[in-house]
């Protein structure tokens, strides 16, 4: 009888101890029910004001436009004395300068406007205003368990994120609030051995539709912990 009675203690303990840490699934689809709890994500159209500032440079107000049922992204940028566009619709790419298409070299030079650079520009702030959203997309590799860890000396649910060759070679971390399960931070490494890469801490909340995003995002470097700069959302 004692036997079979501390058989059952071990059973009951490892079984609790199991379910303290939810599976990546359940973790991920409690964190977007915290975000988007309407689950507007990826049926709305989103608009987002930035400010955003480099520690090398001057800061920049950016507005967003992402309509993901569309296919339809904005950006607009005040650039020193100009207001530059760049949109794309499908996969239709334009762009424009103070309202006209940008035809001068000199100014499509100066302000980068090239298709290819639109395209990486919509999919980065798709990515990051996405989260935790776009960590359910197709090649997204999630880790096997999630780990019961810290970031930012606070007691944090971390997940490992890795993806298919064909969409990206890079490795990331993300922490989530361990009773919210709101979206703490993340970091990423091109190589991890080598711990370069940069890691972005997470503060205040922002309404953008009827989704809560963060409202600060803070840049550091793994390396030195180098502050880079920050993108603050901007309500009015």
């Amino acid at each position: 009888m004692q036997n079979i009675f501390c058989c059952f203690i071990t059973l009951l303990l490892g079984s609790t101890a199991a379910a303290q840490s939810p599976s990546p699934e359940v973790l991920l689809n409690k964190s977007i029910a915290y975000h988007d709890p309407a689950g507007t994500w990826s049926n709305e159209a989103h608009h987002i004001q930035l400010k955003e500032t480099r520690q090398n440079g001057s800061d920049r107000k950016t507005m967003l436009l992402i309509d993901l049922a569309q296919e339809h992204f904005k950006m607009t940028r005040e650039v020193a004395s100009n207001t530059v566009v760049q949109e794309i619709h499908q996969t239709t790419v334009r762009h424009l300068v103070d309202g006209r298409p940008a035809s001068d070299s000199a100014l499509i030079k100066k302000h980068r406007l090239q298709d290819e650079r639109a395209m990486m520009m919509k999919d980065y702030y798709t990515y990051l205003y996405g989260l935790p959203m776009k960590l359910l997309d197709p090649g997204t590799l999630l880790a096997d368990r999630v780990e019961d860890g810290s970031f930012n000396d606070r007691a944090a649910w971390s997940l490992r994120v890795t993806y298919a060759k064909d969409v990206g070679d890079d490795i990331w971390y993300f922490y989530f609030d361990k009773e919210t399960y709101r979206l703490m931070g993340y970091r990423f490494y091109h190589d991890e051995e080598a711990n370069d890469g940069e890691y972005i801490l997470l503060s205040g909340e922002a309404k953008v539709g009827r989704m809560r995003l963060p409202a600060e995002r803070s840049w550091y470097m793994h390396k030195d912990n180098k502050y880079l700069g920050a993108d603050l959302i901007i309500q009015e």
